[in-house]
């Protein structure tokens, strides 16, 4: 039986250098960056749809969605960014609920995007505690924004084995 497994993408945060000006500042500097899933060929993500409305508590109409997209149209996101990718094994059965979620939340996000409560990091910490493939408290504590999810994602690794790729960003910025 084929060992079946999801990668988790993580483009760091960052801070534009001067000869770096020409590039569009991104949510969070530092503490930004972006989180996504690859399971079977794509890449799935969850995003703000409005970044001046931003919610601070989640509320309806929500401001977000989830995307999908090829592992192609997301190296071509990340071509300049630093990347960090972990290999996490899993069951059929755990791959099939994963797929399924994105599935349904591609149609109807189940929360929204917000400050407080549920952002890239999050959604794919939850995800993944739900299925018991990683340990941990509170998403608060492990997976507020995305460098603090590739942190704990990396001590998991460690501890299991998991393989870690990792590709540099641009030189002009300063990555976390």
């Amino acid at each position: 039986m084929e060992q079946k497994f999801i990668w988790i993408r993580i483009w760091h945060g960052y801070l534009r250098k001067q000869s770096g000006r020409h590039h569009p500042k991104e949510l969070g500097g530092l503490f930004g960056g972006h989180v996504v899933m690859e399971i079977n060929d794509f890449c799935y993500g969850f995003f703000y749809r409005d970044r001046k409305r931003i919610h601070l508590l989640s509320k309806k109409p929500f401001n977000c969605e989830f995307q999908k997209q090829t592992v192609a149209e997301w190296e071509d996101i990340v071509k300049d960014k630093k990347e960090t990718k972990i290999r996490i094994p899993l069951s059929e059965m755990e791959l099939n609920q994963l797929e399924e979620f994105y599935q349904k939340a591609l149609q109807n996000p189940p929360y929204d995007y917000t400050m407080l409560g549920q952002r890239c990091a999050s959604s794919v910490y939850c995800l993944l505690k739900d299925l018991a493939l990683i340990s941990g408290g509170h998403y608060y504590w492990n997976a507020f924004y995305p460098g603090a999810l590739r942190r704990h994602l990396l001590r998991e690794a460690k501890k299991q084995h998991w393989e870690v790729r990792q590709k540099p960003g641009a030189k002009d910025r300063l990555w976390a």
